[in-house]
């Protein structure tokens, strides 16, 4: 393709060989003011394409005049345009336009000097005007008429490329940014024109996907052609699937290639427009090279991805049993035990033992400081933990075939349902046996309540020790001569009192004055004698009655006895807390349960007191009697169950810390082994059940690694 390109002046133009009329061209537009000019204008010009006088119609017109006007002014440019060697400089378009005057001239002498509406070559210099006759007037119209309508033809030609790309046979239409109007003039008379004209069109072929209609037909009639080969039994399947894919390949290759192409032309037609300015040849250079890395990367990893196909088949096939027997066990009982699939939701066990928690804390509130809490299940006087039935009931209504272990708000519902039907509680009286110490024997009671008529100025105020009265609790001495001294627990009538309060009676020979919640009580009670004992000691055995919370923790069997649970699920239940099914379960053993049952005692009071009744705990206590359910036997007290644990080779460090495992503090110089002051019971997750303080009680705590004195594992003994 020859285009060339003269910049900053009027551009040369070659009429084509097949022109036998003169014609004279107007200046080119150039493409930066073509939004100023309009190449051709339509209610402008007449049928001959003479520009219109304003205000003035056709039939105004002297085409003599016309012409003679426009031979003076092509001759004053001529002569403007003669070199210093006298030799004419004028535009081709002129020269081009005189010979296809002689030409004319020399087909009909008879027309000589006959004017041509100015577009003839004009006469020379100094001749006469020769006077013109109608009948030649009328052949000088016939041939204008002639010459005009092939230059209209041209013309329109003209107008129809700039207002459209040339369609091509076999190609799409396309509209070329930065080409209007009188641009589109300047590619197709400039020379090679055509060409460039010829090469946009490629421009919509090179961009056509494999995807198009054309495509898509080539692509159809090959395999249908192969296919008969095939029912021929010419080619064999092999054969066809490989000659597919080399015409697949082959489309693909050509789409590349006419890609590149695209970019080549896109470059010259942004430079030939004047639309390129940022355009350069380096950019086209860049995105080119870019596009051929492209098409090797895409070869490269389908290649890659042949060869990797069949790796990928094969740990699929490997991966996928696994897979499918991890979902099995997440939706079943099982799942309870492993890992929580959801990190924005907390694990079924802390959701469980929060539950836990507020019961425990509810009880304890009901039985009071003092009062006493009895179980539906107790083994040896110790609470026996459900824990481990009410998770497999949930989890065989709400976790099988289903991830109920992800605690999201309906789960979270359902399994305190289950919760709240297996743990309630009543209030009680409850009877227990205790050591008690020695007896004082028989003592003189009296009664009184917070009234008026009982205490005077003091009614309705707190005892004397400060604290409010309270029924079956509080005991008065007198303040001259008290019977024992203040603080002192008494037993009497199998109830446990505390000397909390001072009165006025020992001249009525009473040694206790106890409390009652209403005068008509106090007033019936009289004078009573009992015998009274010391409730500290072990040296006399006393029955005491205690008002307290009677706790009913049912087991899986008193759940299946609801009738509930369909046959196969209570199947299913039985077999999930059988001992078969705890000992095939990896992370089960004494620790995690240890860890469970720790977590039913959260809420739970403590006293050092009362820390062998069920409800009241102290650090050391919730230690031994947790670890003492699952048949494992350690000593009464933090120092000495660490000195066991040192003594046995028990010691785990904190990075093997796993459920059960204890955890040794270290707070103060006390004396005792390793200093040793507390323990908690490590459960998981970064988190351990202690009983604290009186204040907390029994709680569950994020893991403190401060004064940590060493780390335990009781089940290591085993």
């Amino acid at each position: 393709m020859d285009i060339k390109i003269v910049k900053e002046k009027t551009p040369e133009v070659k009429i084509k060989k097949e022109a036998e009329v003169s014609i004279h061209k107007k200046n080119l537009i150039s493409a930066r003011a073509e939004d100023r000019t309009s190449f051709h204008v339509k209610d402008s010009s007449d049928f001959f394409g003479n520009k219109k006088p304003e205000g003035k119609n056709l039939g105004e017109k002297n085409p003599l005049a016309e012409s003679q006007a426009g031979n003076k002014a092509r001759d004053a440019g001529a002569q403007k345009r003669t070199g210093r060697d006298g030799k004419s400089s004028l535009p081709a378009y002129q020269k081009n336009a005189a010979a296809a005057t002689k030409k004319t001239d020399a087909r009909n002498p008879a027309n000589h000097n006959i004017p041509l509406s100015g577009r003839e070559k004009s006469p020379p210099a100094g001749a006469k005007a020769v006077p013109v006759s109608s009948e030649t007037m009328q052949k000088a119209g016939a041939l204008t008429n002639g010459e005009a309508k092939e230059n209209f033809k041209r013309r329109k030609k003209v107008k129809s490329l700039s207002e459209t790309p040339k369609i091509h046979p076999g190609k799409n239409e396309i509209a070329i940014k930065g080409v209007k109007q009188g641009g589109k003039a300047i590619l197709t008379q400039l020379e090679g024109g055509e060409e460039a004209n010829e090469a946009l069109s490629v421009m919509t072929a090179a961009n056509r996907p494999f995807s198009s209609i054309g495509e898509k037909r080539k692509y159809a009639q090959a395999e249908e052609k192969l296919k008969i080969k095939q029912a021929d039994q010419k080619i064999s399947n092999k054969q066809l699937r490989k000659e597919l894919q080399k015409k697949k390949k082959g489309i693909v290759e050509k789409q590349n290639k006419q890609a590149v192409r695209q970019r080549k032309i896109q470059y010259i037609i942004n430079k030939l427009t004047g639309s390129g300015e940022q355009d350069s040849l380096l950019q086209t250079a860049k995105d080119i090279v870019r596009m051929k890395a492209s098409f090797v990367m895409v070869q490269v990893v389908k290649f890659i991805g042949a060869l990797l196909a069949p790796l990928f088949g094969i740990l699929f096939m490997a991966a996928f049993p696994v897979v499918l027997i991890v979902m099995l066990l997440y939706c079943s009982p099982l799942g309870a035990f492993m890992e929580n699939p959801s990190d924005e939701t907390p694990s079924i066990q802390e959701v469980l033992g929060g539950y836990y928690m507020e019961f425990n804390q509810s009880v304890s509130a009901n039985a009071g400081e003092n009062g006493a809490i009895s179980y539906l299940h107790e083994k040896d006087g110790n609470y026996v933990s459900n824990y481990m039935d009410t998770l497999m009931v949930y989890m065989v209504q709400y976790g099988t075939g289903d991830l109920g272990i992800v605690m999201d708000e309906e789960h979270k519902r359902l399994l305190k349902e289950i919760f709240d039907e297996m743990n309630s509680f009543e209030d009680t009286t409850v009877t227990t046996t205790i050591q008690a110490g020695q007896s004082l024997g028989n003592v003189v009671t009296s009664a009184y309540c917070s009234c008026p008529i009982c205490c005077g100025v003091w009614s309705g105020g707190p005892t004397a020790s400060g604290v409010m009265p309270t029924a079956n609790h509080t005991l008065a001495v007198d303040a001259s001569n008290p019977f024992v001294p203040m603080g002192t627990k008494i037993i009497m009538n199998g109830t446990e009192y505390v000397v909390e309060d001072t009165g006025n009676f020992d001249q009525y020979g009473v040694q206790f004055d106890i409390y009652f919640d209403d005068h008509g009580t106090a007033t019936n009670w009289g004078h009573q004698t009992m015998e009274a004992f010391l409730a500290d000691g072990d040296e006399n055995t006393i029955s005491i009655t205690r008002r307290g919370s009677y706790v009913k923790n049912m087991d899986y069997e008193d759940y299946i006895a609801l009738g509930k649970l369909t046959e196969e699920q209570e199947e299913l239940l039985r077999e999930a807390m059988s001992e078969e099914f705890r000992s095939e379960i990896p992370s089960f053993g004494v620790g995690s349960d240890v860890a469970n049952l720790a977590l039913t005692k959260v809420g739970c009071q403590y006293s050092q007191e009362r820390r062998y009744e069920e409800g009241f705990y102290d650090c050391s206590s919730l230690v031994q009697r947790c670890y003492a359910e699952f048949g494992i036997t350690l000593p009464a007290t933090a120092s000495t169950q660490g000195k066991y644990i040192v003594d046995h080779g028990l010691e785990v460090t904190e990075y093997m810390l796993e459920p059960g495992d204890l955890i040794f503090y270290s707070y103060e110089n006390n004396g005792e082994f390793l200093n040793i002051s507390h323990v908690a019971i490590y459960i998981g997750n970064g988190r351990m059940v202690h009983a604290a303080n009186t204040a907390r009680g029994v709680v569950n705590d994020p893991f403190i690694p401060t004064n940590v004195g060493f780390y335990g594992r009781p089940s290591l003994g085993q």
